[in-house]
């Protein structure tokens, strides 16, 4: 699979795309930091880390939708996720989204990202203090996750710099 522009205006480019090399054919698509968001797609704004309907969180966001999470820890993990950076956001962002989309259409799917998820909000609602207890689970999670994002992060506003630049 190679991910590449998909589309561009005059100065940058717009969105990219995941596509087979085998058959071609797109399997997911991501907009560009900073452009303008279709309504169907992830919602996201990797420059910000804001989805459109304000949330930095999107797999929580899920999850706490569903009924699944209280809405004490949901906010915990929002404002944790507000207060990282837009490498961390924009990572975490390119494959949370098409995450979530799958989940929405596989219920097994979003049963096994649940409990890894719930793991990690409970972890960030006690790095919050809006719980006592520490879960190991999703402190492990945060630990080997926060990086990873970064640096996919990291690399995709890279590439929009670079997109952008005139040669």
């Amino acid at each position: 699979m190679g991910f590449m522009p998909a589309s561009s205006d005059a100065n940058s480019v717009t969105k990219y795309e995941v596509q087979d090399p085998m058959t071609g054919k797109t399997s997911w698509s991501v907009n560009a930091p900073g452009t303008v968001q279709d309504p169907v797609a992830a919602q996201q704004n990797v420059y910000t880390g804001k989805t459109k309907t304000g949330s930095a969180s999107v797999i929580c966001s899920e999850i706490y939708r569903r009924g699944d999470m209280p809405e004490h820890i949901r906010e915990a993990d929002e404002r944790v996720g507000v207060a990282q950076s837009a490498e961390v956001m924009a990572g975490y962002h390119l494959w949370g989204i098409p995450l979530v989309r799958a989940m929405q259409r596989h219920e097994l799917l979003y049963k096994v990202v649940k409990t890894p998820a719930l793991h990690w909000a409970y972890y960030m609602a006690y790095k919050q203090g809006v719980t006592t207890k520490n879960d190991y689970v999703g402190a492990t999670l945060h630990h080997i996750g926060l990086p990873i994002c970064y640096g996919i992060g990291l690399i995709v506003r890279t590439v929009k710099v670079s997109a952008t630049q005139k040669v």
